[in-house]
């Protein structure tokens, strides 16, 4: 008698994010444009109505789409009054374009290290990293940019927030892989100046492709958000002619998105709470599945306020175990869909390390990244998968008679 039966090896159910909602929001699009014989513009009816919903969903002052989630990043950096390659803290655990678009930016890098058993920053991380800025004789850093990792909020987000102010600190969150997570303070996004958000078509809002969003929080940085956004064009001057580029207040990129990305992006938000919901009770059942079989790994941390992107599992501590040959065979074996070696510690880059603003080791992440996995997830995972994936890790340790 086998574990597994042929279905148990099929693979895990598409997430289908276009979807028939996504769908007919884009025929509406297409059908509005074509039926009134106007070219589709940026920044037009859907884009307007995105943003709208977006500022309402969030209870900030405005937002503003752009054409990537790295476009939000840099656009909030160059709006914001930084002197010319000041050092920016941002977190060491993130994708290349948030390092990426610091660089682009005219700024340099430097890393904050994680919290134990989390790809997240702490409030202690950041002020050890502000304070080895001064050791290593480095210009006092402008900004932090926190990025709230793999769904799960920074916990202490609201503290880090009050530390940045009181230290005249610009406050970036970037909430690309956590739509909608929230603190007992409210959601992630709000408690800092700006934030920046990716709609690629993984996230938990996607927008068929490539697409992000600025959430502006404090209105006095509105209008260089719009001018950076959008070639240094004074957007909110009507009376203007913003063709003629003798009007633009300063040399700036084209970051803006179409009308048929934001129609997309409509209809996702409009279900990102039952997306969320959806993958927040997987995640439950299946760390408690895990716990209830005393399998060697899991993540104490999680809690309902995430909004996972995907699942970190953390080796337990004193557990005597390879962490990766497992999830190395799980995937290979059973086709768990996951992802055994993450790649994502800047401290590990190659090319990074003549642009950060000194050589640095970021201890914790490290450990953090060698004793885990993540677990690649969707909406449409039920019970029945969380159960399957524990049957695989009792195969995989029966197996190799850990």
């Amino acid at each position: 008698m086998t574990l597994f039966s042929k279905n148990d090896r099929q693979s895990y159910p598409p997430r289908e994010a276009f979807g028939w909602r996504e769908y007919f929001s884009l025929i509406r699009c297409a059908t509005y444009y074509r039926a009134n014989k106007l070219d589709p513009p940026y920044d037009g009816r859907y884009q307007k109505k995105f943003e709208t919903k977006f500022t309402e969903t969030f209870k900030a002052q405005n937002s503003r789409l752009v054409s990537t989630g790295t476009s939000a990043v840099y656009v909030s950096l160059k709006s914001l009054p930084i002197p010319p390659k000041s050092p920016v803290l941002v977190s060491s655990i993130t994708d290349g374009g948030c390092i990426s678009a610091i660089i682009e930016a005219g700024f340099k890098p430097i890393l904050v290290d994680t919290d134990f058993q989390t790809f997240n920053i702490s409030l202690e991380t950041v002020i050890q990293a502000f304070n080895s800025a001064a050791v290593n004789k480095t210009n006092r850093p402008g900004c932090l940019v926190a990025c709230h990792i793999g769904g799960e909020p920074i916990s202490d987000i609201v503290e880090i927030s009050k530390w940045c102010s009181r230290n005249g600190i610009f406050l970036i969150e970037d909430c690309s892989q956590a739509i909608k997570a929230r603190v007992s303070e409210g959601l992630v996004g709000t408690f800092g100046q700006l934030a920046a958000f990716s709609l690629m078509y993984r996230k938990n809002i996607s927008s068929g492709g490539s697409a992000g969003v600025i959430l502006v929080n404090d209105q006095s940085h509105i209008n260089n958000v719009l001018a950076n956004s959008d070639r240094g064009k004074p957007l909110w001057q009507t009376s203007q002619n913003l063709n003629n580029p003798g009007v633009n207040l300063y040399p700036a990129l084209n970051h803006n998105s179409n009308e048929f990305i934001a129609s997309i992006a409509l209809s996702s938000l409009n279900r990102v709470d039952k997306t969320n919901q959806q993958r927040v009770q997987f995640c439950l059942k299946l760390l408690a599945h895990l716990a209830d079989q005393k399998l060697p790994f899991g993540n104490d941390r999680f809690h309902y306020n995430w909004a996972p992107f995907y699942l970190t599992l953390f080796k337990k501590r004193n557990e005597k175990i390879d962490i990766k040959l497992i999830a190395d065979q799980m995937n290979k074996q059973y086709k768990v869909p996951l992802l055994v070696n993450y790649g994502c510690l800047a401290s590990r880059w190659p090319w990074l390390k003549e642009y950060l603003a000194f050589p640095q080791e970021m201890p914790i992440a490290t450990k953090n990244i060698e004793s885990s996995f993540n677990l690649f997830l969707n909406e449409k995972y039920r019970d029945s998968h969380s159960r399957k994936i524990a049957k695989s890790v009792q195969a995989v340790l029966k197996n190799n008679k850990f």
